[in-house]
């Protein structure tokens, strides 16, 4: 059962690896992006606009272009890593598909801190 559930997260992980390598590729040769759906309706930033500048500026090596695109994002990166890990580890080893403790906590923080920024940004002009 462990390893049927390991082979699934390796599977989905996998997928979404390629997905993500192939719209880098995407936006890096035609400069071609999906555009925020909230922005387009709003004309406000949500937390998440900028995010593929960012990524694209980090597997350029260049950090302050990426800090710049979206600062909280890359700041909370760390986090979400351990968010992400800790409920792979949970659902290949007990099938869980719930985050408990510290990682559960770690995700309300992380969602607290982006809507947080979601507002500072449109007020305070980040």
């Amino acid at each position: 059962m462990m390893r049927t559930r390991l082979f699934k997260l390796l599977r989905a992980v996998g997928i979404l690896l390629c997905a993500g390598f192939l719209y880098a590729l995407l936006v890096r040769r035609t400069g071609w992006g999906i555009p925020c759906p909230v922005y387009a309706l709003t004309g406000l930033k949500c937390p998440g606009c900028g995010v593929t500048r960012m990524a694209v500026s980090l597997l350029h090596g260049d950090l302050r272009a990426a800090f710049a695109y979206n600062r909280a994002v890359l700041c909370l990166l760390p986090a979400g890593v351990y968010v992400a890990l800790s409920y792979a580890v949970g659902y290949v080893r007990r099938g869980d598909r719930l985050l408990h403790g510290a990682p559960k906590a770690a995700a309300i923080g992380i969602l607290t801190v982006l809507l947080a920024f979601g507002a500072a940004r449109n007020f305070l002009g980040w």
